[in-house]
């Protein structure tokens, strides 16, 4: 199953009752699994967010309604992101590095320079910075 990670900022709200914080996370683990067919595991922490979710979905839909649906509850702001495992990078690499091969020996250039543009617009994305033109 893809896994899913949630980053999650207490609201104002969410933390003026962050006394129940494990009690709506109990809550949000049964919505989860009853709900979408997901599991998922909370991690609070110290530093720039407040809580993580490892989320565990059959499909990138019932992920997006989870989180959709745990959003709009409005105690937390929460930036979320399908995690890759080694063997899909590396399965990805690898069909990368097959495209020139199949276009012919003179591609390399524009496959590297494409691999290179989609690479400068995943991090923009991870990191909020503007998008190229």
């Amino acid at each position: 199953m893809p896994t899913y990670i949630s980053l999650l900022n207490f609201t104002d709200q969410g933390i003026r009752t962050v006394k129940k914080t494990v009690q709506r996370a109990a809550g949000a683990a049964e919505l989860a699994h009853q709900k979408y067919g997901c599991s998922l595991q909370t991690y609070w922490t110290v530093g720039p967010y407040d809580v993580i979710y490892i989320l565990e979905a059959p499909d990138d839909e019932s992920a997006t309604a989870f989180l959709l649906e745990v959003g709009s509850r409005s105690r937390q702001d929460d930036y979320a992101s399908r995690l890759r495992s080694r063997r899909d990078v590396q399965h990805s690499w690898e069909t990368w590095l097959r495209v020139p091969s199949m276009l012919g020996r003179g591609c390399y250039a524009s496959a590297l320079l494409l691999l290179s543009l989609f690479i400068e617009v995943r991090r923009r994305r991870i990191l909020g910075g503007p998008h190229p033109a």
